[in-house]
């Protein structure tokens, strides 16, 4: 599959899902990572939930790999907050902006649950 592909593809069911993004990054290589800007928490939390809700009682592989540390650092999700300012009129405007990594190997199983959310 190629990276544009992916990333628009997953774009797609995100923007269908009404969760707002800022930015995608597909990592180069078959062992690559998918990297998501969020223009706050609460788009994240939106992608959580359509992600994990339904698997919160029962976790499956795709929600240990996401909040294990235990799990095999190339299954593992990553996060990060990015904070930025900007100055107006005397005055300073902030930006958080969250980062989800995860593995190429999650991408076919978001996508299907981002899918089946939208159907």
């Amino acid at each position: 599959m190629k990276q544009n592909k992916i990333i628009i593809e997953l774009a797609n069911e995100m923007k269908a899902a009404n969760i707002e993004v800022v930015h995608f990054y597909q990592e180069q290589g078959s062992a690559g990572r998918i990297y998501v800007e969020f223009p706050g928490e609460s788009q994240v939390q939106l992608f959580y939930k359509i992600l994990f809700s339904e698997n919160s009682q029962h976790p499956d592989a795709l929600l240990l790999s996401a909040f294990n540390s235990k799990a095999p650092e190339d299954e593992q999700w990553g996060y990060s907050l990015n904070v930025g300012y900007r100055k107006a009129n005397n005055s300073c405007d902030f930006q958080f902006h969250m980062f989800v990594e995860f593995p190429l190997s999650s991408y076919p199983e978001v996508l299907r649950r981002m899918k089946e959310h939208n159907s």
